[in-house]
Order: C-alpha cells, then structure tokens, then sequence
C-alpha cells in the first residue's frame, strides 16, 4: 500500500520527502545539542583563557621572586653593581601577579593574591634600604634587612604556591562535576540519535523499495552495455525521472560509439602532455640539486642559466640581482655569447624602470609577454613595459619571475624564446619553481659568504690578541725554553736559543736524515719549536714517530695556552682583589686626611713603591693656572 502510493511520486519528490523528514527529526535534537556545545565551549574557555593563564602567570611571578632573591645576592657578594635587577624583577613579579589578579574570578583567590602584592610592595622597600644602608656602609643593618628580605620573599613564594596549589585542586573538582554533567548529555544525546536513527532506517528502506525496482530495468541495460553490447536498450515506461534516465541511457549508447573513435587520440595527446610536464620536472629537479651544491654566488648564477637554457630549449636566459641599494636589478650572468658582452658592459635595469624585468622586481610578480612582436598592448599576453634587447633581435616571448625569499627580493631571472606563446601555464608554473629554488640557494650562498667572513675576522682578531699575549708574557724572560740530552734537562736563554733553534716560517714540520723541528702553534700563530734529534747511526723517521711527536706538539701547543689563558686569570683575580682590599681599607673612615694617608700607605705596599705623591689640588688655585 505504502509502496503502490509513493510510486506516485516522482524520484525527487520522494527523495526530498524522506530529506526533510529527516532534516526535521535532527531539528528536534538541536536545542540540546546547542545547550551542551554552549557549556562545553564555556567551560574549555575558562579553563584555557583564564585559569591555566592565571596559575602561568603565578608560576612567572613565583620565578621572578626567586631571581630577584638571587640578583639580590650578587649584588651583595659584588657579582652586581647595584640592586637594580634584583628591584626590576620584583616589579616584574608585581606587573604579573596584577594581571593574574584581573583575571581571577574567585574571591577568596583575589583576596590571597592583593596580600602577596602588598608583601611585594614591601619586598621591594627592604631591597632600596639595602642598597641604601650598603652604600652607607652600615654592614649591620645590611644583614638584618637582608633577613628580613630572604624570609620574606620564601613567604612570598609559599604563598604564591599555594595560590597555585588551590587553584588547581579547584579546577580539578570543577572539571570532575563537568565530566559528570557532560556523560549525562551523552547518555540523553545518544538516546535520541538511537532513536532518531531507528526511525531514519525505517524511512530509508520504505523509499529504497519504491526506487530499487524501477531500477532493475535500468541495470540489466546497462550490464548489456558494459559487456560491450552498445545494441541493446532499455525499455522506458512512464515519465518520471527513472524513465527518463532509461531514455538517457539509449542516447548515451549512440554516444558512447562516436566516443570510442575519439578516445585514443585524446589519450594519445595527454600522454604526450604528461611526458612533456615529466621532463619539465625532472629539469626543475636537476636545476635545484645543482643550486644547492654550489655555495659560491657567481659560479651558481653561470650554471642555473646554461641548464636552464640547455634543458628548456630556450633563447636566451638571465640572472639578475638588485644592488645594495635596491636601485638597480644588475646582470649576474646570462647564456651564451650575448650574456657574456653584457656582463662585460655591465648591464643593469632600474627597478620599477620600463623593463620586465624591473617591473617583476619592484612589483613581486611573475612579467610575461607571449608574443613581443603582436604590438598590441591591450591583447592577451602582450606586455605594455618591456626592455627591448637590440642584441637580441630573435625574441619573441619573454618571461620574467621574480627571485623571492620571505619578504626580501633577490633579482630576478629572465628567460626568452625564438617562438610566440612559447610559456604554458605549467611551464611557467616550473619555471617559477626553478627561480624559488634558485632565490633559496642564493640566500644560502650569501649567508655562507657571511658566515665564512666574519669567522675569519674572528679568527684573525683572536689570532692578534693570542699573540700580543704570547709577546707580554716573554718579554722580561731569562728562560724562553730547555733543552734535553743524556745529560738532563738544561735551561735555555737567549744567547743559547739563538744558537742552537731552526727557524721554521711555515706552521708545518722541517726535518733532515737526523733532526726534525715542530713548531709550536696556537690559534694559528707560531709561539715555538720543538727540535728532535736522532742519535749518530740512526737515520731517517718513521710515520709512527712523525705521528706520536706532531700528536704531542698539538698537546703541548693546547697545554702551554691553557697555562697561558690561567696565568691572565690568576693575575686579574690578583688585581682585583688588590682592588678590592685597596677600597675597603680607604672607606674604613670618613677623615680626610686619614683616607690620603691611608690609601698611599696602602699604594707603596702594594706596588712594593719607594714613593708614593697624593695631594689635592684647590679649585681656585687650578682656574689661575688655567
């Protein structure tokens, strides 16, 4: 009966019957859905946005705490000039816990977090009159103030971690009731999805019952025609949409005749498409793996256009680069003789200027002129502003990309061709990739360039110093090596070195049948010479003695700047703590005449001095001489 009464309807009418009764059973579980999507993305907001940022941003306060505790130490122990960082990062901590505090919700939170504030404000009281008293020289009153601060900011550290801490387990039970509340609308939500579904199979098998057996004639047509008999038909009653398709499915055999015939060809020609996009990539390939082996920019410019020329078949193709100043898009290298004339006049083309290729710098996109010699602007493919080339009178199609990297344009790379609409779209779409991979690898190059430069300043200027170093340290030295025999170690000085030492000026090994010589380097500089000498009868050296003395050399070497490098620690830690001492004992007292006394008493000890003059000058008596 329900059959025989949707037979009435057409295909679409049922189909859209059964949709919106569908439509309109899902209507019913919106509201729900709603509340429950509205309370889960409230919940995750205040979870996400506010609670988690507000423990954050108490756990920052917290460290800041500590720095500052910790920076407060330095200064005290002179790791630090003043109490300056230790005061910024208790301001630090004061700014975070404010921003906490506005976004708390929670009273009793608040109330906790306007306490730990105002125990900052008096943290950073103690930190002032510390530095207050220290510069005063009151040694007491800076230990008791500094008790006070240590205890207070451990209070205010507890504090905040107990902040943390109840914030925590308030999320946590928070979380726990709306785990509870979220199973409870999953329980209700899939009770009606069940429910809805039961009812959307019924729907769904009724009207699959009133279509499937229309559909059967429709089949068996089309099994015949795919088993290939184009003969066959399908018998069309009625005039609804089934009948209709049956009539469709009679042309579409007519069709399908004409079709074959035309099949082949049309694979024949995007198989050839398909080749040709291959090769295209495999050059693009080819091109990339050969700017990225090469790090010198030059060299890199010269092979990117030769292979792309050679690959793409092309006229002619260009590299350029804009100058320091970004005035101008100079030729770094072009194909074939006529780039060779150019780079020699040093050609060059005004960004912005009337050249493709200055337009596509200044502009960041792609110029193309399919057919330079159409001499229409306002057709498809010609290009209004474009250079035109007197020694390259065979062009005819041009194609300008744009060498970019992030936000900063390289140059540019041109590429020309003898025949008019020469650059498909997936043409061009590989040779902007080719330009990406060659803009990467000059950047690459370039910072390489960079890199390798200032590490050779570095080196050169760590050299300078190593050796100005070397030179301090033996000028004054009665003793400047030893030398070794059966008879012991013996001290070497000048008259003696000069006798006996080789002289090597390269930092590599000299030798004889008998005696080699090793010199001594340290950051590249010769600071001296290990000579080796074999006994009367025994002649030439072998690889395992050349390679245990160069391996010892290189040890020494290391050996003597490391004592080197701790000799300059030991006498700056000496000066500094003659220093040290020197200012302890001048600010002992305030007289005057105490502190002169006492500071050239302590000078001529110290310096080890036969005298010592320290006099004050009158200001009025200075400006008369003046």
């Amino acid at each position: 009966m329900i059959d025989r009464l949707l037979r009435r309807l057409s295909v679409r009418q049922r189909i859209t019957g059964s949709f919106i009764s569908l439509v309109a059973l899902i209507a019913l579980l919106a509201p729900l859905i709603l509340a429950a999507r509205t309370s889960i993305t409230d919940r995750l907001t205040q979870i996400s946005q506010v609670e988690s940022k507000t423990n954050r941003l108490l756990l920052l306060a917290s460290g800041r705490v500590e720095s500052s505790r910790v920076n407060l130490l330095r200064y005290l122990q002179d790791y630090a000039p003043s109490a300056y960082e230790a005061t910024d990062d208790a301001a630090q901590a004061t700014r975070l816990l404010q921003q906490a505090y506005d976004l708390m919700t929670d009273s009793e939170q608040k109330e906790a977090v306007a306490e730990v504030l105002a125990a900052l404000d008096e943290y950073q009281n103690l930190i002032h009159n510390i530095e207050t008293a220290r510069t005063a020289g009151e040694e007491q009153t800076v230990s008791h103030l500094l008790f006070q601060t240590s205890r207070l900011g451990n209070n205010i550290s507890s504090r905040i971690e107990q902040i943390v801490a109840d914030s925590e387990a308030q999320i946590e039970e928070a979380n726990r009731e709306f785990l509870d509340f979220l199973q409870n609308q999953i329980l209700v939500v899939a009770g009606v999805y069940l429910v809805i579904l039961v009812l959307a199979m019924l729907l769904a098998f009724t009207v699959e019952r009133s279509i499937t057996r229309p559909i059967a004639d429709l089949t068996e047509g089309a099994n015949a025609f795919r088993r290939g008999d184009l003969e066959a038909s399908v018998p069309v009653v009625g005039s609804d949409e089934l009948a209709l398709l049956g009539q469709t499915l009679n042309e579409m055999a007519a069709q399908i005749q004409d079709l074959i015939g035309n099949l082949e060809r049309r694979v024949a020609e995007r198989t050839r498409d398909l080749e040709n996009r291959a090769v295209q990539l495999a050059t693009a390939a080819e091109v990339g793996r050969a700017a990225a082996s090469i790090l010198d920019r030059e060299e890199l410019a010269h092979r990117v256009v030769n292979l792309v020329q050679e690959r793409f078949n092309l006229y002619y193709v260009a590299l350029f680069l804009i100058d320091p100043e970004g005035e101008y898009a100079v030729l770094q290298a072009g194909s074939g003789p006529v780039g060779r004339i150019m780079e020699a006049e040093g050609h060059k083309l005004a960004v912005g200027g009337d050249s493709m290729v200055g337009q596509a710098c200044a502009l960041r996109q792609p110029r193309i002129a399919l057919d330079v010699a159409g001499g229409d602007a306002d057709k498809a493919g010609a290009e209004p502003v474009r250079f035109d080339n007197p020694l390259l009178p065979e062009t005819r199609a041009e194609l300008a990309l744009p060498l970019i990297v992030g936000d900063e344009v390289l140059g540019a790379l041109d590429v020309q061709d003898r025949r008019p609409n020469a650059f498909s779209e997936p043409q061009i779409a590989v040779l902007q990739l080719v330009a990406d991979q060659v803009a990467v690898a000059l950047q690459n190059a370039q910072l390489f360039a960079q890199v390798e430069m200032r590490l050779e300043r570095e080196r050169r200027l760590y050299g300078e110093i190593s050796r100005e170093a070397w030179a301090q340290i033996l000028t004054g030295r009665s003793i400047v090596g030893y030398y070794g025999d059966e008879r012991g170690i013996v001290p070497l000085d000048d008259a003696t070195l000069h006798e006996t030492e080789p002289s090597p000026s390269a930092p590599e090994a000299q030798s004889d049948e008998t005696a080699i010589a090793f010199p001594i380097v340290v950051r590249d500089q010769i600071i001296g010479i290990v000579e080796a000498r074999k006994p009367p009868g025994r002649v030439g050296w072998t690889e395992r003695e050349l390679a245990l003395l160069e391996t010892l050399v290189g040890q020494l070497g290391a050996a003597l700047d490391s004592a080197r490098l701790y000799e300059d620690t030991q006498r700056r830690a000496v000066r500094d703590r003659l220093l040290s001492h020197l200012a302890t004992r001048v600010r002992e007292t305030l007289d005057v005449e105490t502190v002169l006394r006492t500071a050239a008493l302590e000078v001529q000890q110290a310096l080890d001095l036969p005298e010592v003059v320290i006099r004050l000058i009158n200001p009025q008596e200075e400006s008369r001489h003046a």
